[in-house]
């Protein structure tokens, strides 16, 4: 996610915002509708950043590693759900994410 986020930042910066229009059910025109800009990039910067430290935090605190790959995917989730708040561009999207 963050190598993501930073490929496009220098266009982002410039002021051209990275859109994408994904058809969710074509029948009923639903969509999610996803715009990073400079403000959101720079939400979606501090939540891979802080991602990236709680993984490597967790896996050098894990003593046994058993529940590593169960918080990893917990923690994977909960960063996609925070990442797709921040760069939705329609209501609905915003609550699925939520």
């Amino acid at each position: 996610m963050l190598v993501w986020a930073i490929s496009p930042a220098g266009r982002i910066s410039d002021g051209t915002p990275y859109e994408q229009r994904i058809g969710w059910v074509p029948s009923l025109e639903l969509t999610f509708d996803l715009r990073v800009d400079a403000y959101s990039l720079a939400y979606v910067l501090v939540i891979a950043g802080a991602g990236v430290a709680i993984f490597i935090y967790a896996a050098r605190d894990s003593s046994d590693g058993s529940r590593v790959p169960t918080f990893a995917a917990t923690m994977t989730i909960f960063a996609g759900a925070m990442v797709g708040i921040v760069v939705s561009d329609h209501l609905l999207s915003i609550f699925v994410f939520w």
